[in-house]
């Protein structure tokens, strides 16, 4: 009986012990802070998803659920910083290119089909244009030790 207590305690004990140990971070790059804002036809707007990637591994299509490396998404005033890792960190040392994904007005169709997700024309049009990375022509080339401020990105629907 004493033997079976021992056993029991030893087998706890070591469970403990794997189960306290700190798991390995994985290893990060340093990042540089990237910012900017996007107007839409010259106005701030909220809600847009801003998506970066590394020049030479952008691809043509976005999922605009799975994102990417490097987003963000801008506030009521169009500001946005781009995420990483951690909340605006940035992004690492890199030449990247842009890509956008806007819902738009999701009021525009009040008595859509209960099936079908209201479409705001002027939100497909702008995701056309500017959703592959790979077309928009927005770069920027993130430094070592520099924040990269983009300024102000007036897109356009039309």
């Amino acid at each position: 009986m004493i033997r079976h207590v021992g056993v029991a305690v030893c087998l706890i004990a070591a469970h403990v012990f794997v189960g306290c140990s700190k798991p390995e971070r994985p290893k990060t790059e340093p990042t540089f802070p990237v910012s900017g804002t996007v107007t839409i036809d010259g106005k701030p707007t909220p809600g847009v998803k801003v998506w970066m990637f590394k020049e030479a591994e952008a691809p043509g299509y976005v999922d605009p659920v799975l994102g990417a490396p490097h987003m963000g998404e801008t506030g009521a005033d169009g500001k946005f910083q781009i995420t990483t890792y951690n909340t605006g960190d940035g992004a690492p040392v890199g030449d990247y290119v842009f890509g956008f994904f806007w819902q738009g007005n999701p009021k525009v169709v009040p008595f859509a089909i209960p099936d079908e997700v209201p479409v705001d024309r002027a939100a497909a049009g702008f995701n056309r244009k500017y959703g592959d990375p790979t077309r928009t022509g927005i770069k920027v080339k993130v430094e070592e030790g520099k924040s990269a401020d983009l300024g102000v990105l007036d897109l356009k629907t039309k």
